[in-house]
């Protein structure tokens, strides 16, 4: 197999790319994970989980069966401290909105109680209670998400500063161990293996997979074509090539492409600058003749086809219309406005991305429009490999980043939420109060009310929006080239993509 981009993070309480989130699907093992409807099966769990008290309390019978790769059981207690461990841990700041359903937590993260206090707690050695703030209608869905998976207590206190450094410092509960990974920043390649102590292991097929890191879209079609691999992603005039061959896949998925800005800058603290550089971004051009890969324009942040209204079944995307315009002439007007505001008529701007063909590109592509239509603006490009780019992202150093982010479970709050004023993902620190009261009644007294609750996700989108807190650029899908002979890839448009526990090769 190909993989693209680095790998981050072993450590689930702190990923956050969909590398590592792959890899972490296929290693660690929760309660549930999402199917290819995007709806939760049981998977560390025996059964769904019984709901009572009115939606805020979660009764999960855990399988007994389920063991570490080690040998140790996996417990309700690994749970417990799985999850204490991620509302107090400061390397897990970008993770922490995730837990807010649990009774306690964002007091915890607040640090206004002690993490004992989190509402979750053993009813026996396999038997899990949650306690939750509110109803919160998503929550077994979002209980797929990697910040939810177990953590072998004993083992990981064994392993202290060493832990998830590297394979040799890590144990999984999945279906695969992982292998030969040197550590982040150094892997050029890691190997999973089958993990024979997984509760269901007469399911996983494949005994080993052999990742490389390839960074070149090229290079990876050349050991796909020469049978070197058995699968690699793909994007730009790759995807035009190989539309309608042998072993070609497209899949829609939650993933948007935007623009975040600093607004600890006085610069891009500007409405009008903010509002020029989004009116200069031709969408449908940019993905039909720059990227030319499946990708489809951002007419808002929520991608068609993902989420429907649990009532009316109407399209968030459908009914939010389109929110995002192209103006270039007006774009020009608010930069000569915006000149006298900052008292500037040139400025550099330095905007950061992350090392992959598409991200380059639309980059160049941005520059190319600042140059052509904003005159003044110069805009510095800095491609980082993906760690160097999270963690400058997260130490705001940057004017602009350009990321994809796709939806971890499938509800408009997954992405929504990264934006609110009190989210570790808000790396330019964006603040509107109402944006932040419109998630908060969504997630909150209007959490049971679908009326309501769709009327506020709406609201908070169409807030941020029109004040270009961000500016989504278009949608990505999920392109890649597959061995005809591999079957049994399980893919889901959230987090995670492939999951390979039921995958097998064929002789023909």
């Amino acid at each position: 197999m190909v993989s693209n981009k680095e790998v981050t993070s072993l450590d689930p309480s702190n990923v956050i790319d969909a590398t590592s989130s792959q890899l972490i699907q296929n290693v660690y093992e929760g309660l549930y994970q999402l199917n290819s409807k995007n709806q939760p099966v049981p998977t560390g769990a025996t059964s769904l989980p019984k709901i009572t008290d009115h939606g805020r309390t979660y009764d999960i019978t855990l399988r007994k069966s389920a063991k570490w790769s080690n040998g140790d059981p996996v417990t309700a207690q690994d749970y417990i401290y799985a999850w204490r461990r991620g509302v107090t841990a400061k390397i897990a700041a970008s993770n922490l909105y995730q837990y807010n359903a649990v009774k306690n937590a964002a007091k915890i993260i607040n640090k206004k109680a002690n993490s004992s206090t989190l509402g979750v707690k053993a009813l026996g050695k396999y038997k899990l209670r949650i306690q939750l703030e509110r109803p919160t209608a998503y929550f077994t869905k979002q209980l797929t998400t990697i910040c939810f998976k177990p953590l072998d207590e004993k083992y990981v206190k064994q392993a202290g500063s060493q832990f998830a450094a590297n394979s040799s410092h890590t144990i999984y509960n999945g279906p695969f161990k992982l292998t030969k990974f040197s550590g982040t920043g150094t892997a050029n390649s890691w190997t999973l293996v089958k993990n024979n102590q997984y509760w269901d292991k007469k399911t996983v097929k494949l005994q080993k997979i052999n990742y490389q890191l390839v960074k070149t879209t090229g290079t990876g079609v050349d050991l796909f074509e020469s049978g070197k691999v058995d699968q690699t992603p793909i994007d730009g005039q790759y995807v035009k090539n190989y539309q309608g061959k042998k072993g070609f896949n497209s899949k829609p998925s939650s993933t948007v492409n935007y623009l975040g800005y600093n607004f600890k800058t006085k610069t891009l603290k500007n409405a009008k600058l903010r509002e020029a550089l989004s009116l200069i971004i031709n969408r449908k051009s940019l993905t039909s003749r720059v990227l030319q890969d499946g990708s489809t324009q951002a007419t808002d942040i929520i991608a068609k086809g993902i989420f429907s209204n649990p009532k009316t079944r109407t399209d968030f995307a459908t009914d939010a219309d389109n929110l995002t315009k192209t103006d270039t002439k007006k774009a020009s007007q608010l930069w000569q406005q915006a000149q006298k505001e900052i008292n500037k008529n040139s400025l550099t701007v330095k905007l950061i991305t992350f090392d992959s063909g598409t991200q380059r590109t639309t980059a160049q592509y941005i520059q190319g429009q600042v140059q052509k239509y904003l005159p003044g603006i110069k805009l510095s490009l800095v491609i980082q490999p993906v760690s160097s780019f999270i963690k400058n992202a997260m130490r705001g150093e940057f004017g602009i980043y350009l990321v994809n982010w796709g939806a971890d479970y499938p509800d408009p709050s997954s992405l929504l939420s990264l934006f609110t004023s009190d989210s570790g993902n808000n790396w330019g620190h964006y603040k509107d109060s109402k944006y932040d009261n419109a998630v908060k009644q969504a997630n909150g007294v209007d959490s049971t009310n679908a009326d309501k609750r769709w009327q506020d996700l709406q609201q908070a989108q169409k807030i941020i929006l029109k004040d270009n807190g961000v500016t989504p650029l278009f949608f990505s899908r999920l392109t890649y080239l597959q061995n005809p002979k591999l079957k049994g890839v399980q893919v889901n448009t959230e987090e995670g993509g492939f999951n390979y526990t039921k995958a097998y090769l064929t002789a023909k």
